[in-house]
């Protein structure tokens, strides 16, 4: 695929995924820190 140019399908969903996931995460370990009051710093 790649030898071929079809990265172009697969590239840009790939990093779209990887972002949407990322962003979860990122907000997962806010809610996380916000929520539990054992993370939250004094």
């Amino acid at each position: 695929a790649a030898s071929s140019g079809a990265y172009w399908y697969f590239l840009p969903p790939g990093i779209c995924v990887v972002l949407v996931v990322l962003s979860f995460t990122f907000l997962g370990y806010a809610f996380d820190e916000i929520l539990n009051p054992k993370l939250r710093r004094r």
